[in-house]
Protein backbone atom coordinates (compact mmCIF):
# COMPACT_ATOMS: atom_id res chain seq x y z
CA UNK A 1 0.00 0.00 0.00
CA UNK A 2 2.86 2.28 -0.30
CA UNK A 3 1.37 3.23 -3.21
CA UNK A 4 -1.58 5.36 -1.08
CA UNK A 5 1.11 7.49 1.40
CA UNK A 6 1.73 10.77 -0.17
CA UNK A 7 -2.55 10.40 -1.29
CA UNK A 8 -4.20 10.62 2.75
CA UNK A 9 -7.59 9.75 2.90
CA UNK A 10 -10.02 12.64 3.66
CA UNK A 11 -13.08 11.04 3.43
CA UNK A 12 -14.02 9.12 6.56
CA UNK A 13 -16.86 7.96 8.69
CA UNK A 14 -17.56 7.36 12.20
CA UNK A 15 -19.95 5.45 14.24
CA UNK A 16 -21.79 8.52 14.82
CA UNK A 17 -23.36 9.20 11.73
CA UNK A 18 -25.52 5.48 12.44
CA UNK A 19 -24.86 3.79 9.49
CA UNK A 20 -20.83 3.16 9.76
CA UNK A 21 -18.37 1.76 12.79
CA UNK A 22 -15.49 2.50 14.50
CA UNK A 23 -14.25 5.87 16.10
CA UNK A 24 -11.37 8.11 15.31
CA UNK A 25 -8.60 6.58 17.46
CA UNK A 26 -9.71 3.18 15.47
CA UNK A 27 -8.82 4.70 12.53
CA UNK A 28 -6.38 6.40 12.95
CA UNK A 29 -4.86 2.89 14.22
CA UNK A 30 -5.49 1.80 10.65
CA UNK A 31 -4.55 4.91 8.75
CA UNK A 32 -1.12 5.51 10.57
CA UNK A 33 0.11 2.42 8.57
CA UNK A 34 -0.14 4.52 5.66
CA UNK A 35 -0.25 7.86 6.12
CA UNK A 36 0.55 10.70 9.13
CA UNK A 37 -2.64 12.00 7.57
CA UNK A 38 -6.03 11.63 7.88
CA UNK A 39 -9.19 13.61 7.23
CA UNK A 40 -12.54 12.75 9.41
CA UNK A 41 -15.83 13.94 7.19
CA UNK A 42 -18.81 12.29 8.83
CA UNK A 43 -21.99 13.31 7.71
CA UNK A 44 -22.96 17.36 8.78
CA UNK A 45 -26.08 17.37 10.88
CA UNK A 46 -28.34 20.10 10.76
CA UNK A 47 -29.90 22.40 14.03
CA UNK A 48 -33.46 21.10 12.83
CA UNK A 49 -32.48 17.38 12.37
CA UNK A 50 -33.22 17.13 8.52
CA UNK A 51 -31.87 13.94 6.89
CA UNK A 52 -31.61 12.70 10.24
CA UNK A 53 -31.67 8.86 9.83
CA UNK A 54 -28.37 8.77 8.49
CA UNK A 55 -26.21 11.15 10.75
CA UNK A 56 -25.39 12.57 14.16
CA UNK A 57 -27.66 14.59 15.75
CA UNK A 58 -26.71 18.27 15.75
CA UNK A 59 -26.11 18.45 19.60
CA UNK A 60 -23.21 15.35 19.22
CA UNK A 61 -21.46 18.00 16.69
CA UNK A 62 -18.79 19.20 19.50
CA UNK A 63 -18.46 15.41 20.79
CA UNK A 64 -17.39 14.50 17.20
CA UNK A 65 -14.84 17.16 17.20
CA UNK A 66 -13.43 16.59 20.75
CA UNK A 67 -12.78 12.67 19.19
CA UNK A 68 -10.62 13.47 16.64
CA UNK A 69 -8.68 15.87 19.40
CA UNK A 70 -8.30 12.69 21.60
CA UNK A 71 -7.31 10.77 18.59
CA UNK A 72 -5.12 13.28 17.69
CA UNK A 73 -3.60 13.58 21.22
CA UNK A 74 -3.11 9.88 21.17
CA UNK A 75 -1.46 9.51 17.98
CA UNK A 76 0.97 13.16 17.94
CA UNK A 77 2.44 11.26 14.85
CA UNK A 78 -0.43 11.96 12.76
CA UNK A 79 -2.03 14.71 11.29
CA UNK A 80 -5.35 14.90 12.04
CA UNK A 81 -8.15 17.03 9.60
CA UNK A 82 -11.43 17.88 11.42
CA UNK A 83 -14.16 18.24 8.82
CA UNK A 84 -17.50 17.54 7.19
CA UNK A 85 -19.64 16.14 4.68
CA UNK A 86 -22.68 18.10 4.06
CA UNK A 87 -25.35 19.32 1.51
CA UNK A 88 -26.19 22.16 0.54
CA UNK A 89 -29.59 23.63 1.64
CA UNK A 90 -30.72 27.38 0.61
CA UNK A 91 -32.61 27.94 3.22
CA UNK A 92 -29.77 27.54 5.86
CA UNK A 93 -27.82 30.52 3.66
CA UNK A 94 -24.06 30.67 3.76
CA UNK A 95 -23.95 31.98 7.56
CA UNK A 96 -24.53 28.46 8.30
CA UNK A 97 -21.72 26.78 6.71
CA UNK A 98 -19.44 29.88 7.61
CA UNK A 99 -19.80 31.48 10.76
CA UNK A 100 -21.57 28.49 12.31
CA UNK A 101 -19.53 24.50 10.80
CA UNK A 102 -16.01 26.52 10.01
CA UNK A 103 -16.64 29.47 12.86
CA UNK A 104 -18.07 28.35 15.80
CA UNK A 105 -17.17 24.50 15.50
CA UNK A 106 -13.69 25.25 14.07
CA UNK A 107 -14.05 22.69 11.63
CA UNK A 108 -11.18 22.16 9.34
CA UNK A 109 -12.65 21.46 6.13
CA UNK A 110 -16.11 21.09 4.61
CA UNK A 111 -17.20 18.49 1.68
CA UNK A 112 -19.69 19.16 -0.50
CA UNK A 113 -21.94 16.24 -1.41
CA UNK A 114 -24.90 15.83 -3.59
CA UNK A 115 -27.38 12.88 -1.77
CA UNK A 116 -30.13 15.09 -2.26
CA UNK A 117 -31.99 15.89 -5.56
CA UNK A 118 -32.96 20.26 -6.07
CA UNK A 119 -33.55 22.44 -2.89
CA UNK A 120 -36.86 22.12 -1.98
CA UNK A 121 -36.37 20.00 1.20
CA UNK A 122 -40.13 18.17 0.65
CA UNK A 123 -39.72 16.87 -2.76
CA UNK A 124 -36.32 15.38 -2.78
CA UNK A 125 -35.01 12.27 -3.56
CA UNK A 126 -32.04 10.28 -2.55
CA UNK A 127 -29.54 9.34 -5.25
CA UNK A 128 -29.61 5.72 -3.71
CA UNK A 129 -33.03 5.30 -4.22
CA UNK A 130 -34.14 7.36 -7.54
CA UNK A 131 -36.10 6.03 -10.04
CA UNK A 132 -34.15 7.11 -13.65
CA UNK A 133 -35.69 10.56 -14.17
CA UNK A 134 -34.25 13.35 -16.14
CA UNK A 135 -36.12 15.65 -14.28
CA UNK A 136 -34.25 14.32 -10.93
CA UNK A 137 -30.93 13.94 -12.96
CA UNK A 138 -30.80 17.61 -13.84
CA UNK A 139 -31.74 18.73 -9.94
CA UNK A 140 -29.26 16.42 -8.70
CA UNK A 141 -26.54 18.05 -11.45
CA UNK A 142 -28.01 21.82 -10.20
CA UNK A 143 -27.44 20.96 -6.63
CA UNK A 144 -23.61 19.71 -7.71
CA UNK A 145 -23.01 22.90 -9.24
CA UNK A 146 -24.00 24.93 -6.73
CA UNK A 147 -21.45 23.49 -4.32
CA UNK A 148 -18.79 23.85 -6.46
CA UNK A 149 -20.02 27.63 -7.35
CA UNK A 150 -20.28 28.19 -3.38
CA UNK A 151 -16.68 28.52 -2.79
CA UNK A 152 -17.53 27.02 0.75
CA UNK A 153 -16.42 23.58 0.14
CA UNK A 154 -12.28 21.76 0.07
CA UNK A 155 -13.83 19.29 -2.15
CA UNK A 156 -17.00 17.62 -4.23
CA UNK A 157 -17.67 14.17 -3.01
CA UNK A 158 -18.67 11.51 -5.54
CA UNK A 159 -20.30 14.09 -8.34
CA UNK A 160 -21.21 11.16 -10.16
CA UNK A 161 -23.05 9.45 -7.83
CA UNK A 162 -26.07 10.53 -9.60
CA UNK A 163 -25.80 7.93 -12.10
CA UNK A 164 -26.93 5.32 -9.84
CA UNK A 165 -30.34 3.96 -11.66
CA UNK A 166 -28.30 4.30 -15.36
CA UNK A 167 -27.07 1.60 -16.66
CA UNK A 168 -26.28 3.66 -19.47
CA UNK A 169 -24.13 6.72 -20.15
CA UNK A 170 -26.31 8.69 -22.89
CA UNK A 171 -25.21 12.16 -24.79
CA UNK A 172 -27.09 14.24 -22.24
CA UNK A 173 -25.50 12.21 -19.27
CA UNK A 174 -21.77 13.36 -20.64
CA UNK A 175 -23.40 17.19 -21.33
CA UNK A 176 -23.99 17.04 -17.88
CA UNK A 177 -20.58 15.87 -16.84
CA UNK A 178 -19.11 18.20 -18.96
CA UNK A 179 -21.31 21.49 -17.17
CA UNK A 180 -19.95 19.43 -13.56
CA UNK A 181 -16.39 19.26 -14.99
CA UNK A 182 -16.44 22.74 -16.46
CA UNK A 183 -17.45 24.49 -13.10
CA UNK A 184 -14.52 22.87 -10.82
CA UNK A 185 -12.20 24.24 -12.51
CA UNK A 186 -13.24 27.38 -13.21
CA UNK A 187 -13.84 27.72 -9.36
CA UNK A 188 -10.64 25.72 -8.66
CA UNK A 189 -12.71 22.93 -6.47
CA UNK A 190 -11.23 19.31 -7.01
CA UNK A 191 -13.74 16.02 -7.53
CA UNK A 192 -13.91 12.34 -5.85
CA UNK A 193 -12.98 9.62 -7.12
CA UNK A 194 -15.21 7.64 -4.42
CA UNK A 195 -14.03 4.17 -3.26
CA UNK A 196 -17.33 4.14 -1.65
CA UNK A 197 -19.21 2.96 -4.81
CA UNK A 198 -17.07 0.22 -5.62
CA UNK A 199 -17.43 -1.03 -2.35
CA UNK A 200 -21.27 -1.37 -2.30
CA UNK A 201 -21.23 -2.03 -6.44
CA UNK A 202 -23.26 0.82 -7.37
CA UNK A 203 -22.87 2.59 -10.30
CA UNK A 204 -19.61 4.99 -9.65
CA UNK A 205 -17.11 5.71 -10.30
CA UNK A 206 -18.99 5.92 -13.34
CA UNK A 207 -16.35 5.11 -15.77
CA UNK A 208 -16.98 7.76 -18.31
CA UNK A 209 -17.68 10.61 -16.50
CA UNK A 210 -13.82 10.12 -15.54
CA UNK A 211 -12.80 9.58 -19.45
CA UNK A 212 -14.20 12.74 -19.78
CA UNK A 213 -12.27 14.34 -16.79
CA UNK A 214 -9.51 13.09 -18.17
CA UNK A 215 -9.70 15.14 -21.47
CA UNK A 216 -9.07 18.46 -18.88
CA UNK A 217 -5.66 18.24 -17.17
CA UNK A 218 -5.86 21.10 -15.55
CA UNK A 219 -8.85 19.33 -13.33
CA UNK A 220 -7.98 18.30 -10.05
CA UNK A 221 -8.95 15.23 -8.61
CA UNK A 222 -9.07 13.74 -5.10
CA UNK A 223 -9.43 9.84 -4.60
CA UNK A 224 -10.96 8.59 -1.11
CA UNK A 225 -12.36 5.42 0.59
CA UNK A 226 -14.98 7.03 1.94
CA UNK A 227 -14.24 4.71 4.79
CA UNK A 228 -17.34 3.60 6.98
CA UNK A 229 -15.51 0.97 8.75
CA UNK A 230 -11.53 0.98 9.81
CA UNK A 231 -10.70 -2.13 7.89
CA UNK A 232 -11.92 0.02 4.67
CA UNK A 233 -8.89 2.56 4.43
CA UNK A 234 -5.86 1.81 2.25
CA UNK A 235 -8.39 -2.15 1.06
CA UNK A 236 -8.27 -3.16 -2.54
CA UNK A 237 -11.56 -1.28 -3.03
CA UNK A 238 -9.98 2.35 -2.59
CA UNK A 239 -7.19 0.42 -4.78
CA UNK A 240 -9.64 0.33 -7.55
CA UNK A 241 -10.53 3.92 -7.00
CA UNK A 242 -6.83 4.52 -6.88
CA UNK A 243 -6.22 2.77 -10.42
CA UNK A 244 -9.03 4.70 -12.23
CA UNK A 245 -7.32 7.58 -11.49
CA UNK A 246 -3.57 6.00 -12.30
CA UNK A 247 -4.89 4.65 -15.56
CA UNK A 248 -6.63 7.84 -17.16
CA UNK A 249 -3.37 10.19 -15.61
CA UNK A 250 -6.14 12.36 -13.70
CA UNK A 251 -4.20 15.03 -11.65
CA UNK A 252 -4.23 13.06 -8.05
CA UNK A 253 -4.50 15.83 -5.74
CA UNK A 254 -5.35 14.81 -1.93
CA UNK A 255 -1.53 15.38 -0.44
CA UNK A 256 -1.78 19.47 -1.99
CA UNK A 257 -5.41 19.74 -0.65
CA UNK A 258 -4.44 18.07 2.57
CA UNK A 259 -1.24 20.72 2.74
CA UNK A 260 -3.70 23.39 2.44
CA UNK A 261 -6.30 22.51 4.66
CA UNK A 262 -3.61 22.06 7.54
CA UNK A 263 -1.92 25.39 6.32
CA UNK A 264 -5.39 27.03 6.82
CA UNK A 265 -5.64 25.47 10.37
CA UNK A 266 -2.38 27.38 11.42
CA UNK A 267 -3.33 31.17 10.68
Amino acid sequence: MSVFKDIPNLHTHTKLCKHAAGVPEEYCAEAEKVSNILGFSDHCPFPDGRYGKERMEFSELKHYCQLIEQASEKYPGMQLLAGAEVEWCNDMGRNFYNEVLLGEFNLDYLVGSAHYSGFDLGNQEHFFYQQPSPDVTRDFVDVTLKLIESGIFTYVAHPDAFMVPYTEVTKEHESMFREIISAAIQYDVPLEINAGGVRTKRSYPNRVFWEIASEYPTLQTVVNADAHKPEQLYNEDHSTALNIALDLKLNICNLSVAQNIIKGKKK
